[in-house]
């Protein structure tokens, strides 16, 4: 007996019952949920009621039920009045009505005096294995009948845990299971009811048998409507098929058929068939291609290398092609196409099909796919030959040397890579050759061993036969019963003992070269540079030299991270990314492959982050195992060698940017590019516009004049369409010459042809050389006076011409990097004093706001008059250039009074007419009334400019300004100054000083940290041609760019300065 209680009754509304440890959601009517929510608050805990289910739709309450813990009540909106409340229940325990018991009614419940079931015991050992055995059958059927992933993932997971389950927790397992079957109503109730646990587990597992019996007969039901669909959707296709055949013949018997039957096959060899078959094209599909198309992905996946990830992957993919019906399905669509693009992949560890031997007219060896030069086992073994040859690393460094003119850093860094590879595959070929000596000694021992034990044997034969016949001699056995007279048997010749033949050897399975030098790992080059230097075309050059496939992808302009990691298979029309993609064009897994404009790759969006998806491609300790969402199977990235290339690495993402390699490709000089056009790009333009060197001869000097005048770029591009202008221009003028030519040879012809009728047939031919006598009015050679002539007058930039720049006072000429391009060039820095308006100046973000100082005792009037006031900023400047520009201003204001401006004789000067006059003392007063500003701009205001290296040029622009002294046009500078006047290194300093070489400057100021990179990077014809000074302090800058002896310091010999008011000298002592 358990205890009892009273409690609220809530009756379920049928067919829903309650287990002990199940829950159930319901609504009920809003009268019974506000009673349900005045309870809440009378207890502590949550309440409990006793859920009663009901005994028929519309029958009276059942005497059993559950107790259950309302675990929610949610209370509909006001508004909607016709909306229930939603009720949660939990199980506890099975209780039973009593009728003894005292009916109540509180606020809209039923109060009902109800008894608990008595703790459950121990249940016997054989009713649990029947229960767990027939849950398990029940739940196996279950989960091979669901199509749905989810459903079978639960019921596998039940089945574990019913498998771990013991005695003491079976009943809690027979109510969940018996809670979530779909049985009958009756069953459950009886179920509901019972009490004693043995009872209850004999039911569970009546009704699980039940269950699955009624599971196997709804399959088999299911499984034999399937059939008879098939076959009826069989029977459609294949009379649709003999219709469209009965089509076709009828077609050709029609008299006015497009098909005559006496077509000659001489006739048709470039008629509908590919191969020169009359009627026959390649575009046709019969059921014999099918059966090929079918045969060769066979063929494919077995010489997968067994037990491998995508061995596994495709032997699934085939065997469900197989069981789905409709050959022309979309699923068998579907599955056909990812079994295409698996198979064709080039997996490391697979074996290479030999293909079925198709009959060729002739039987001739072109048409034999594995000695045909372009299939991967044939360009593989090439490529190891060619790598472990003696001379590949020369043959290399003419390959690069022919197709790039200089770079002789980047090509010694590429040799070195080439280097390590042949390392790593004679090593690994010497590795193999052990391996292979050691399986040969090992078979020879085990051969040695064989036949010791044959001979042991033979002796023990022998042994056996000798006391046989002793045996026989014994026992007095008669002659004439033997089969053979004894004395026979001594004449005969002795049974030869036979050698034991040796085991032939085991074949030796030679595994491909970049299997076993698996470790060599190419490293990810990335090339950065200005366009037109050439880092698309040095990766083609390393794919020749290494003799393997090359791939370029271009990255400009991707968004969407599926285009580097594929699409899903679930998604329609997907497919893999781009580097499956490339590695199924290239058919071999060590190629080389291109990632061309890196650095124009889109940023994070909705569609993903397809720079943080390059990481593992481009990670070395990553992509051996690299995951495409829809080939789904591991892929071996490591032997390939990734190549990177970008014009700048300022919108490259830190983590990428870690991964690779970084090379740069800065420019090239004047005299690499009068190389780069002799001897590449001329070639190219004749080629490209049918002439020959003969026709078009330009001279150095013009060549030179194209490189530095009509172009002027890092690159090369540009040169090479101006010589192509030049080369059509001329081509032009030769096709004129030769049809004039023509022209008077066919009118020469027609007046003879009364004398001579057969010389009317002929036609004059056209002049191959410009050296044949009759075309002297051509003229092949281009000259530099005539390149204005062709190309028109040469534009060059005020900036960039050394003839339009002209020294004023306030302009001094910086170095800069283009950040869009990676080009170097100058960047001219203009200053001009305006008069102060105002206590705030307006117009400008640019400005900066000085604090007001004295500019001596030589200002004119005390207060605002005869200082700088402000500073104003414009030209597109970004936060870091503005603080330099501050910077720059503050040291100038601070220091100006330390130094006197003298001329060229060493007498002191003013300077008239720059704004500001001058005294002997070196006082600065100002012209105009009210203070003056000054503004600072940087032309090309479309342009964003930022980066702190242009400090040092804006200090002497505002010096040359304040004191009159003007910088030449021919000098330049670049550097970061510091509050105390200090230089420090910038960065770009090979792209500043190519492009201060193409404009024509003869001297250069650099920081002196930066001379390591000026004698490491820039050619020695740049460094040969300008004048390099390095810095430390702004005093060497201001002796630099002005001149020496040109400014001083106030004192004794400059180096002191004089206290105001006193005359003492103070002199500056530096330890």
């Amino acid at each position: 007996m358990g205890r009892k209680a009273t409690l609220p009754v809530l009756g379920l509304p049928h067919p829903l019952i309650l287990f002990p440890n199940a829950r159930i959601t319901l609504p009920v009517p809003r009268t019974t949920g506000e009673a349900l929510f005045a309870l809440a608050p009378d207890t502590d805990s949550q309440p409990i009621l006793a859920a009663i289910p009901l005994t028929s739709p519309n029958g009276p309450l059942h005497t059993c039920g559950t107790a259950a813990r309302i675990t929610r009540l949610i209370r509909p909106p006001p508004r909607s009045t016709k909306q229930p409340f939603l009720l949660s229940l939990l199980g506890l325990s099975r209780i039973r009505l009593l009728d003894d018991g005292k009916v109540l009614e509180a606020e809209g419940l039923v109060e009902c005096r109800v008894e608990y079931a008595p703790p459950d015991g121990t249940p016997s050992r054989e009713n649990v294995i029947k229960f767990k055995a027939a849950a398990m059958k029940l739940l196996d059927q279950l989960a091979r009948d669901t199509t749905q992933q989810a459903k079978r993932d639960n019921y596998n997971k039940v089945l574990a845990m019913l498998d771990e389950v013991d005695e003491q927790r079976a009943s809690w397992m027979a109510d969940v299971m018996v809670a979530s079957i779909n049985g009958e109503y009756a069953d459950k109730l009886e179920f509901l009811s019972l009490t004693d646990i043995n009872d209850r587990l004999q039911h569970a597992t009546t009704l699980f048998i039940k269950q699955t019996s009624i599971a196997e007969v709804s399959q088999r039901i299911t499984q034999s409507v399937d059939e008879s669909l098939t076959k009826q959707q069989k029977e459609f296709f294949l009379r649709q098929q003999l219709a469209a055949i009965q089509r076709e013949l009828a077609n050709l018997r029609s008299p006015n058929s497009n098909f005559p039957s006496n077509l000659d096959n001489s006739n048709n060899t470039n008629g509908n068939g590919a191969n020169g078959v009359s009627g026959k094209s390649e575009l046709d599909l019969d059921e014999e291609s099918e059966k090929e198309d079918m045969a060769d992905m066979r063929a494919k996946i077995e010489a997968m290398a067994p037990g491998s990830e995508e061995r596994k992957m495709a032997v699934r993919e085939w065997r469900r092609l197989k069981r789905i019906p409709p050959p022309g399905s979309v699923e068998s669509g579907v599955v056909r196409n990812y079994l295409e693009w698996l198979t064709s992949l080039p997996w490391p560890n697979s074996s290479i099909p030999s293909p079925t031997p198709t009959p060729t007219p002739n039987n001739s060896p072109s048409n034999n796919p594995i000695a045909s030069p372009s299939s991967p086992t044939a360009s593989l073994s090439d490529s190891l030959q060619t790598i472990k040859s003696r001379t590949f690393l020369s043959t290399a460094r003419a390959q690069l040397d022919a197709d790039h003119y200089g770079l002789e850093k980047i090509k010694k860094r590429l040799i070195e890579y080439l280097a390590v590879v042949r390392l790593k595959v004679l090593q690994a070929e010497r590795e193999g050759g052990v391996e292979r000596e050691a399986e040969m000694n090992k078979l020879e021992e085990g051969n040695l061993k064989r036949v010791e034990e044959g001979k042991q044997v033979e002796e023990g034969k022998q042994i056996e036969d000798g006391k046989q016949d002793s045996q026989k001699k014994a026992e007095g056995n008669d002659e004439s019963k033997a089969l053979v007279k004894y004395g026979d048997t001594q004449k005969s010749s002795p049974t030869p003992v036979p050698s034991p033949v040796p085991l032939p050897a085991p074949p030796v399975t030679k595994r491909p070269a970049y299997n076993r030098a698996k470790n060599v790992r190419g490293p990810i080059l990335l090339f950065t540079g200005p366009p037109g230097t050439g880092k698309t075309s040095l990766g083609l050059s390393i794919a020749k030299a290494l003799h393997r496939p090359f791939q370029r992808i271009s990255l400009g302009g991707v968004r969407d991270e599926a285009e580097i990691r594929g699409h899903r298979r679930t998604y329609v029309g997907s497919g893999p990314g781009l580097v499956v993609q490339a590695l199924r064009k290239a058919g071999r897994c060590d190629c080389v492959i291109l990632l061309d404009e890196i650095d124009k790759v889109g940023h994070n969006n909705f569609h993903g982050d397809p720079s943080a998806a390059l990481l593992e491609v481009l990670d070395p300790e990553q992509n051996h195992s690299f995951n495409d969402h829809y080939i789904n199977v591991p892929i071996d990235l490591s032997p390939v060698l990734f190549i990177c290339t970008a014009n700048t690495l300022d919108t490259i993402s830190a983590p990428l940017l870690d991964r690779c390699e970084v090379i740069q490709l800065s420019g090239y000089t004047s005299t690499e590019k009068l190389h780069i056009a002799r001897s590449f790009l001329l070639p190219k333009q004749l080629s490209s516009n049918g002439l020959s060197p003969s026709h078009v001869t330009i001279t150095d000097d013009a060549l030179l004049d194209l490189a530095t005048r009509y172009t002027r770029e890092a690159g090369v591009r540009s040169l090479d369409r101006a010589i192509g202008s030049v080369v059509r221009y001329k081509a032009v003028e030769w096709a004129e010459v030769c049809d004039g030519e023509s022209a008077l040879d066919s009118s020469s012809s027609s007046s003879s042809s009364s004398s001579t009728p057969a010389s009317s047939s002929s036609s004059s031919p056209i002049p191959s050389s410009p050296n044949n006598p009759t075309s002297n009015s051509y003229d092949p050679l281009v000259t530099r006076t005539t390149l204005e002539q062709i190309l028109g007058p040469a534009y060059t930039p005020p900036d960039q011409d050394p003839s339009s720049r002209l020294p004023q006072p306030g302009l001094v000429y910086g170095l800069v990097v283009s950040p869009g391009t990676g080009e170097g060039g100058l960047l001219p820095i203009e200053s001009a004093l305006v008069p102060h308006v105002g206590s705030v100046m307006s117009g400008s973000e640019g400005r900066g706001e000085i604090t007001p100082r004295d500019a001596g005792e030589g200002s004119s009037s005390k207060g605002v008059n005869g200082r700088v006031v402000g500073l104003k900023l414009t030209g597109s400047l970004g936060s870091v250039i503005k603080e330099s520009a501050e910077l720059a201003m503050s040291w100038v204001r601070a220091h100006l009074d330390e130094w006197e401006y003298v001329g060229s004789d060493g007498n002191l000067l003013p300077q008239e007419g720059s704004g500001v006059a001058f005294k002997p003392n070196g006082g600065v007063t100002a012209k105009m009334d009210g203070g003056v500003d000054v503004h600072l701009h940087l032309p090309a205001g479309a342009v964003k400019k930022d980066g702190p290296s242009a400090g040092m040029a804006m200090a002497c622009a505002f010096i040359s300004l304040l004191t009159g002294a003007c910088v030449p046009t021919d000098i330049a500078m670049t550097g970061e100054i510091t509050l105390r006047g200090h230089i420090h290194p910038i960065g770009g300093v090979k792209e500043k000083l190519l492009g201060a070489h193409r404009s024509s400057i003869r001297k250069v100021i650099l920081p002196l940290s930066n001379k390591p990179d000026v004698e490491y990077d820039v050619p020695n014809e740049v460094k040969s041609e300008i004048e390099i000074v390095y810095v430390r302090s702004m005093e060497e800058v201001i002796g630099e760019a002005f001149g020496r002896g040109v400014f001083r310091r106030r004192g004794v010999g400059g180096r002191g300065r004089e206290a105001k008011g006193t005359g003492e000298v103070w002199v500056e002592s530096r330890l």
